[in-house]
């Protein structure tokens, strides 16, 4: 088995990436989803390249660990690539794998194979596991716990630029106040911004406030993006602010029905 290997962060997988150092296994985990996102396109890109939308259908897979077993995993990770060098294989929610299943993929870890990538994600995991010990001896870890204050800066511009926004100081500092800091309301800010200012458009402050809702993560859309990328910590502070802003009960559940 390989040498432990020190958790890495997004910055420092995307440098590994460029020089073609791809590795069979990565643990994708921590608190900020929306790195767990962006660590998670790298190595999409990365693995699959240009493929055509119907050869990328053939050659990723996408399953849950509370609704998967090791068997499924395996035999996914087994599967040979159609029409290209790599295939990749995703579990989200790792830490949903339940312990026994998670123990037989073990002897997987010794011997990966090797035109598979796989990747596993999720918020957190229970490093007293024997299975996420051994991970941390054979796979890439990959760490997207919450951004400090010197970086959320630098994140924001990339983050801002790939949406095609040129952020000015000020703009970029409202925007991660009004924030919190948190990476998801910031996504949604710049997302919306950038579908009001267009593209390659300087963004001022006053564009920043001509966005801002009265209470950002408070609306049913919030709630229903939260959902659907299974981030139940989001889920549920959207879910009190729509209630806390008078939204009836019955009419919400209609709306996730």
């Amino acid at each position: 088995m390989k040498s432990k290997r020190e958790g890495i962060g997004l910055h420092e997988l995307k440098r590994q990436l460029a020089v073609g150092d791809l590795a069979p296994l990565y643990v994708v985990v921590g608190e900020e989803a929306p790195l767990r996102d962006d660590a998670l396109a790298a190595i999409r890109a990365a693995v699959l390249g240009s493929d055509e939308a119907t050869i990328e259908a053939f050659n990723s897979d996408v399953v849950y660990g509370d609704e998967t077993e090791a068997a499924e995993i395996l035999t996914l990770c087994g599967t040979l690539p159609v029409v290209s060098t790599r295939r990749l294989v995703v579990v989200k929610d790792i830490g949903a794998l339940g312990a026994r299943e998670a123990e037989r993929l073990l002897p997987y870890l010794e011997a990966p194979v090797e035109t598979t990538c796989l990747v596993l994600t999720g918020g957190k995991v229970d490093g007293r596991v024997r299975f996420f010990q051994a991970l941390k001896q054979a796979a890439v870890i990959v760490d997207c716990a919450p951004l400090d204050a010197r970086a959320l800066p630098a994140w924001v511009q990339e983050r801002a630029g790939a949406l095609g926004l040129r952020l000015d100081e000020a703009a970029r500092m409202l925007l991660i106040e009004a924030s919190g800091g948190d990476l998801g309301v910031l996504c949604r800010e710049m997302e919306k911004l950038a579908a009001y200012v267009g593209p390659n458009r300087r963004v001022t402050a006053a564009d920043v406030k001509a966005i801002q809702g009265a209470d950002t993560g408070g609306s049913v859309h919030d709630l229903i993006d939260a959902l659907q990328r299974r981030d139940r910590v989001v889920s549920l502070r959207s879910l009190g602010k729509v209630l806390d802003a008078g939204e009836p009960p019955l009419r919400v559940l209609g709306f996730l029905a």
